[in-house]
């Protein structure tokens, strides 16, 4: 499965095309615009986004090993979808200004994965979501490294991911909030939720704090079980398949992640893409 075999673009949507070390910077239009980005193997992304900008941007590529440096600038607000389902590696790194916010969500289909975010909230008031889902099976690894740099005070950050994982395949979550001494008034939260559907898939979790200021509200946690059994008995008792049953609970698990996503046809082609690879 290609991603970019995953969904039917939108013709109206602007196309951003990424071949080689690239500067972008994207404006302060006084709307909220969408663009669809696409990189191939030497992509490298230096990406500002303008003072007061609205903007979202959808990626879906194959590239193997992109990279990506990223500025929000004052009151600018980012949204990055990213799809995945080859073989990839990938570094990220943002930086934001005050009263910025940044969301991003990795959603990971296929292929083994190593991603590294590096994302640094360097001014105040700024807020940062974090989403990742990832389905992996056969032999793949999926492998996420998260580090959340609070440089500033009264800032907030989220991040949620989850992994359902089959077959033979490895899936691992690295993840640390990093809170300086004198960034106080810091909401940091961080969870990673785990579903094994085999004895012999694999799951690594380990988040971390680390806290150097006192006026602060962190936590971090991770979950590791199975599909819940009685849930799956009594939807198949109320006449489910059990195939569908089993689908319908992981699109459930998957929700935070796939909620980020506001464009119906991108939501759609996930949904289908889900479907085919649960075999519902």
């Amino acid at each position: 499965m290609d991603a970019k075999n995953i969904v039917q673009i939108p013709e109206d949507l602007t196309l951003i095309e990424v071949d080689s070390p690239s500067s972008l910077t994207l404006k302060n239009t006084g709307e909220a615009e969408t663009y669809i980005l696409k990189c191939t193997d030497d992509a490298s992304l230096n990406l500002s986004i303008e003072k007061n900008a609205n903007v979202s941007i959808i990626e879906i590529s194959d590239a193997k090993t992109p990279s990506y440096n990223i500025k929000v600038e004052q009151n600018a607000h980012l949204r990055i979808i990213r799809i995945d389902a080859t073989d990839k590696k990938t570094d990220t790194a943002v930086h934001q200004l005050k009263d910025s916010s940044f969301v991003y969500s990795l959603i990971s289909l296929g292929g083994s994965q190593e991603n590294d975010f590096n994302i640094h909230s360097d001014e105040v008031a700024t807020d940062t979501k974090l989403f990742g889902f990832s389905l992996t099976k056969k032999d793949v690894t999926v492998k996420n490294t998260v580090r959340m740099y609070h440089n500033a005070e009264h800032c907030t950050s989220y991040q949620a991911f989850k992994y359902v994982a089959d077959d033979d395949s490895h899936a691992i979550f690295d993840g640390k909030i990093i809170v300086q001494p004198h960034a106080q008034k810091i909401e940091a939260y961080q969870k990673n939720n785990n579903i094994l559907l085999s004895s012999t898939a694999q799951i690594e979790s380990d988040p971390q704090l680390e806290i150097y200021a006192d006026d602060v509200r962190c936590s971090h946690g991770t979950t590791i079980g199975q599909i819940d059994e009685n849930a799956l008995f009594y939807m198949q008792s109320r006449g489910i398949s059990y195939a569908t049953a089993r689908g319908m609970l992981i699109r459930s698990f998957a929700e935070e992640p796939l909620d980020v996503i506001s464009e119906e046809w991108l939501k759609e082609g996930l949904e289908n893409a889900i479907s085919s690879l649960l075999k519902i």
